[in-house]
């Protein structure tokens, strides 16, 4: 049937997904490295920019972020030799276009944890956490995120004394 015609395709590109998760995990990992990744997998699928893309609801600064775009012409051969990763770099090497900020490469990337913890700040107060006070919401969450070291006797005896 059709559908195990696609199935080699949509395998093909959930490796490519799977390679910019991988990577952009990395420890040394910049801005600019992961906009370059995101924005590559953005090229090869324009869908993706619904959920990846500078102008999604979790981009903190999307001026910025669309300030920085690249132009993607990735050959379909070259696709072929070997990681999607790799092909970004070696393009973004070529790329004669400079970036408008210099320094974008020195900002390092938000860690995994605080990506989590802003998450779990989000599903957990949603629009509302806009009408809490900072402090307020900082020892809430500092409460939610560390959990395993209080119960509700360890809050009793605290507020007591």
């Amino acid at each position: 049937p059709a559908c195990n015609r696609r199935l080699p395709a949509l395998l093909k590109d959930l490796k490519k997904v799977e390679s910019v998760s991988k990577v952009i995990q990395g420890v040394d990992v910049s801005l600019l490295d992961a906009r370059v990744w995101l924005d590559g997998l953005i090229f090869i699928k324009p869908h993706y920019a619904r959920f990846i893309g500078t102008r999604v609801e979790i981009v903190h600064s999307p001026d910025f972020e669309a300030g920085n775009q690249y132009d993607y012409r990735i050959e379909n051969d070259e696709e072929e030799e070997g990681f999607f990763v790799e092909q970004l770099q070696k393009h973004r090497r070529f790329a004669a276009k400079e970036t408008k900020y210099d320094l974008l490469h020195v900002i390092p990337a938000t860690s995994s944890v605080v990506e989590r913890f802003f998450s779990v700040a989000r599903t957990t107060f949603g629009k509302e956490r806009h009408g809490l006070l900072p402090i307020t919401l900082e020892i809430i969450l500092f409460l939610r995120e560390n959990g395993t070291y209080w119960d509700e006797q360890t809050a009793d005896e605290a507020t007591r004394s």
